[in-house]
């Protein structure tokens, strides 16, 4: 008789976990598509463009080469700041017809992203040291610094 009850619990446990289980699925899909409708909704309201819905028009832009390489980029305001090879920023300010990057310094490591403060201070992050000029206060292993150049 014990081992029938025994076995009964057991079962009703098992169908209790599944059951509980099975309700926090439904309840993680139902939030995640709610969330989807409602970014759907606030992109609608706030007028923001979808970029698939564009034509491929180039009447409006124009492709230009520019005269470096180039790892990372980054735009603030009418400053594009360039990291090109071998750690070297530039800058250029893209209102001139033909903007010729201006150099500001040589961070000595291979960059992968490069971000601008409002202050000026430019952080650039890079996949190795360059093994001929360690930079100041470098740890080994450390895979990201940040530079200054100019005012």
């Amino acid at each position: 008789m014990e081992t029938l009850i025994g076995r009964a619990r057991h079962a009703l446990g098992a169908r209790k976990k599944t059951l509980a289980l099975l309700l926090v699925f439904t309840a993680v899909t139902v939030w995640a598509g709610e969330h989807r409708r409602r970014w759907i909704i606030y992109l609608h309201i706030t007028g923001t463009t979808q970029m698939r819905s564009l034509p491929a028009d180039p009447s409006g832009y124009i492709l230009q080469e520019l005269p470096l390489q180039i790892r990372a980029s980054y735009a603030y305001h009418h400053q594009v700041y360039f990291a090109g090879v071998g750690g070297k920023v530039s800058v250029a300010d893209d209102r001139a017809p033909a903007p010729a990057p201006r150099l500001l310094g040589d961070a000595q490591i291979e960059p992968r992203m490069i971000f601008v403060s409002s202050r000026g201070t430019i952080f650039l992050s890079g996949v190795d040291f360059l093994p001929s000029v360690p930079p100041t206060g470098a740890k080994p292993g450390k895979r990201a610094m940040s530079f200054r150049f100019g005012a």
